[in-house]
């Protein structure tokens, strides 16, 4: 027993809420968990960058994005739309600046986004 234990079924209840386990004891499974959603290739301009990656777009209950990335982008609570499998470079060269797995940016930033591939 650790110091921890008891407050392992408040940890649970907390962060995945109640009746699902993140944490196995010993004889259970873990829960795997998979977003429901979709990863679409974007390419998003900046006043000076082009940004590629990666954005998920989440299926939420009773289809709240539907699948589209318009829908995704035009959320008012999302202030960041979070990028993966980046590549970064200047808007008027063919340069790559900086390859990354992360990159948050602004949508006040931004001045175009196109699907690559979805």
């Amino acid at each position: 027993m650790t110091v921890l234990d008891p407050f392992i079924p408040f940890f649970r209840e907390l962060c995945y809420g109640a009746g699902k386990s993140f944490f196995a004891a010993k004889g259970e499974e873990r829960m795997a968990t998979k977003p429901r959603g979709k990863s679409v290739e974007v390419e998003v301009w900046t006043e000076r960058y082009r940004i590629r990656g990666q954005v998920f777009i989440p299926l939420g209950d009773l289809g709240a994005y539907k699948g589209r990335l318009s829908d995704y982008l035009n959320d008012a609570q999302r202030t960041f739309i979070p990028i993966t499998h980046v590549t970064l470079g200047l808007l008027n060269g063919n340069e790559v600046l900086w390859d990354g797995r992360f990159l948050a940016v602004n949508k006040n930033s931004i001045t175009l986004v196109r699907a690559l591939k979805e």
